[in-house]
């Protein structure tokens, strides 16, 4: 009986984050305001994809819908950037 091999399609493949929530939260911070379809094109989620990044962000303090579809950096996700070393 033979092994799978890693390049074959039924093999488990572990997919690299496309960009951190932290690298989300700069990036939303550099732009000044972002949307889930901006966000999805910058770093190839797809519009569900990046609503969930954003939702999380929203979550956890970082991030918060303004007005529907508008994105913006809460203070404290400034405070996370400047943890990060990204904001001083």
């Amino acid at each position: 009986m033979e092994g799978l091999k890693l390049d074959s399609p039924t093999s488990r493949r572990i997919r690299k984050p496309k960009a951190t929530l932290d690298e989300i939260l700069v990036y939303i911070w550099q732009v000044g305001m972002v949307s889930p379809l901006e966000l999805a094109n910058k770093f190839g989620y797809t519009y569900s994809g990046a609503s969930v990044r954003l939702d999380t962000l929203k979550k956890y303090g970082r991030a918060i819908n303004d007005r529907r579809g508008e994105w913006l950096v809460t203070k404290y996700g400034e405070k996370r950037l400047i943890y990060i070393g990204v904001k001083q």
